[in-house]
């Protein structure tokens, strides 16, 4: 299965004075279009084992004129906002109605945001590109009835994942492991 969409992004401009009103200007600015490319391919391998790849690449052009407001432009601010390259493989093994046992590993690319917006700091915040690997075990003892015990990032204790919107801070993600119980009714 491959997907590809092709996007036109825009935003309002509004003033500073925090009441949401746009003195400056009704219109909205048309930021740029972006591509998105998403290659995804299932197969059962074997009795009982199953297997999915997908393969994601993103591109963006965005405008490069200067904003009226914090003279930085929006293909500055949002410079490798999204990870250009991601992948992700997953393999499951069902040996019988009642167990499953999956595993699920993603690589995924860099990415940087730039703290401009409303600010006279002009830092870029980057977000190292990572690779993870979750791990799931659940028993059904019953049909409606679901045990599970799920890690996630286990290759290490915490990665930073994306950078929070509002406070410009890159967010990490630690290991961890929960488990979960599940009634269906």
């Amino acid at each position: 299965e491959a997907v590809t969409s092709l996007r036109c992004y825009r935003v309002a401009v509004s003033d500073q004075d925090g009441r949401g009103t746009n003195r400056l200007s009704k219109a909205e600015l048309i930021l740029g279009t972006g591509m998105s490319q998403n290659l995804s391919r299932g197969r059962r391998l074997a009795y009982k084992w199953q297997l999915q790849a997908n393969y994601n690449i993103q591109r963006f052009d965005l405008d490069s004129s200067p904003l009226a407001l914090t003279g930085t432009t929006m293909a500055d601010i949002y410079r490798g906002y999204s990870p250009s390259h991601q992948f992700s493989l997953r393999l499951g093994w069902s040996p019988n109605k009642e167990l499953d046992l999956d595993a699920w590993f993603r690589l995924v690319d860099e990415a940087e945001y730039a703290g401009t917006i409303g600010t006279d700091d002009p830092s870029i915040y980057g977000v190292d590109g990572y690779r993870a690997l979750d791990l799931r075990a659940a028993w059904r003892p019953y049909p409606r009835l679901e045990l599970a015990v799920v890690g996630k990032n286990l290759l290490s204790s915490a990665h930073e994942e994306y950078v929070e919107d509002i406070w410009a801070v890159p967010m990490a993600v630690p290991r961890s492991v929960m488990a979960t119980l599940r009634l269906d009714f």
